[in-house]
């Protein structure tokens, strides 16, 4: 005959229901940051040491975006909620979630790129943008463009280099009429 002590048995079920609410917080976080941000990057954290990702959730941080790391099946569970099966391929190993906004993918792609470059471990297993799949391919050329406000100075000074042009245009006609002016004056002084 065994004797169960009770305070044991109220702690199993008080770890149990921890443990339960733990995974459904992380799923309720995965949703969240799913519907806040346009993009999610899948990543494979195995054998990363806990300095370097930490110096990429910094670098992360400083643009908005944020990294997220739970077991697969959490993942898989959270975008269950989507409809989306398409992550199954991107469920790597261990895996993280980057999720950033729309003004901050081109830096983000460009801080994932970098890491990549610097860890050895750490692959980009694929992406959803708005719910459509991003190649690593598709991501290392978004890293590639210049940031918004460049692309931004680029489109003003292709605006405003034609209406440039036309000023100088007429400038230079005002300034010829001028000097056949200033000639003409000149003639008739020297008679």
């Amino acid at each position: 005959f065994y004797f169960y002590n009770d305070e044991s048995i109220i702690k199993d079920c008080t770890m149990k229901k921890i443990s339960l609410i733990a995974k459904e917080k992380i799923i309720d976080e995965i949703v969240s940051q799913q519907k806040n941000f346009e993009l999610c990057v899948f990543v494979q954290l195995d054998r990363i040491k806990a300095f370097s990702l930490n110096i990429f959730r910094n670098n992360l941080s400083k643009i908005d975006a944020v990294l997220l790391v739970a077991k697969n099946s959490l993942i898989e569970r959270a975008f269950s909620f989507f409809n989306n099966n398409k992550i199954k391929d991107f469920l790597k190993g261990e895996s993280g979630l980057v999720f950033a906004k729309e003004d901050a993918i081109v830096e983000t792609c460009k801080v994932l790129v970098d890491f990549k470059k610097e860890v050895e471990f750490f692959k980009v297993n694929g992406a959803l943008y708005k719910n459509k799949e991003l190649s690593l391919e598709e991501i290392e050329s978004l890293a590639k463009l210049p940031s918004k406000e460049i692309l931004l100075g680029m489109a003003v000074s292709a605006l405003a280099s034609p209406l440039t042009n036309f000023v100088n245009l007429l400038n230079s006609i005002i300034a010829n009429f001028l000097l056949v002016l200033e000639q003409i004056k000149n003639k008739k002084n020297s008679k």
